[in-house]
């Protein structure tokens, strides 16, 4: 992963010590928040903190609270008696959160976590509250990552466009 070894670590530090057991992840579209979401959703040493994982993408428009429950209980059942990390990826506004937020147990287990992903820091803010401390920006690559990005991407492409000639 090029150039988000930082940001992996400071989301996986929210994640494990964080006050608030929902972590949000704001940026700019195209800079890779779901990508470090699905960094940490996968990473070994987070999966083993967890009994459970769920990633659900919210769908545009989410009609209800119950759509968004039926996707998340299509992946972690119904045991609320789980330690679980849920994702929930590109949440657009501060309505759609709170249909979402009546889906996840409000008493669920010790260490449960939530990390939402979004464009919009005003989103982010006000959906935290009080725990401003749990919303992290993700920030574009400097150039030189951005770069060696680019690259890598077009060389993973090159055996598939040669395929076409």
């Amino acid at each position: 992963i090029i150039g988000r070894d930082d940001d992996k670590k400071a989301l996986a530090k929210l994640v494990r010590k964080g006050a608030s057991r929902v972590v949000w992840v704001w940026g700019t579209a195209g800079v890779g928040k779901s990508s470090l979401a699905r960094m940490l959703y996968e990473d070994p040493d987070v999966v083993r903190r967890f009994d459970c994982r769920a990633w659900v993408t919210v769908p545009h428009p989410l009609e209800s609270a119950q759509e968004f429950g039926r996707l998340l209980v299509e992946q972690l059942g119904v045991d609320g008696e789980k330690r679980c990390l849920v994702v929930v990826d590109d949440v657009s506004s501060h309505e759609e959160w709170e249909l979402i937020s009546r889906c996840l147990p409000a008493n669920g287990p010790t260490g449960s976590r939530v990390v939402v992903t979004t464009r919009r820091d005003d989103v982010a803010r006000q959906c935290a509250g009080d725990v401003r401390e749990n919303v992290y920006e993700l920030k574009p690559l400097e150039d030189e990552e951005a770069r060696k990005l680019f690259c890598q991407k077009v060389r993973s492409k090159l055996p598939t466009l040669f395929h076409f000639f």
